[in-house]
């Protein structure tokens, strides 16, 4: 019995140890750990985007409002040279 448990003990080590080592040069706590650094850089680039598409945001409301502005004055002066050709029209 006692060969036996060792055999399936043997048999379970030898599983864990190809699921761990699996035949890389490093160790699979150390390829963790790598993969989390990198994901600390993504994280950190895409918090540097998201403030870029902020800024870039704030950029275009400013863009339209002016348009706005713009479109407002165009109009506004539209109608005053219509009133004032209507009225050296009617002269």
């Amino acid at each position: 019995m006692a060969a036996r448990q060792n055999k399936t003990t043997s048999a379970k080590l030898t599983t864990v140890t190809e699921q761990v080592s699996n035949g890389h040069k490093s160790n699979l706590r150390e390829d963790i750990d790598k993969i989390a650094d990198g994901q600390a850089e993504i994280l950190a680039g895409l918090a540097r985007q998201d403030a870029v598409l902020l800024d870039h945001g704030r950029a275009l409301n400013g863009v339209r409002e002016d348009l706005a502005d713009e479109r407002r004055q165009r109009a506004t002066l539209a109608e005053r040279l219509s009133a004032h050709l209507d009225g050296e029209a009617n002269r």
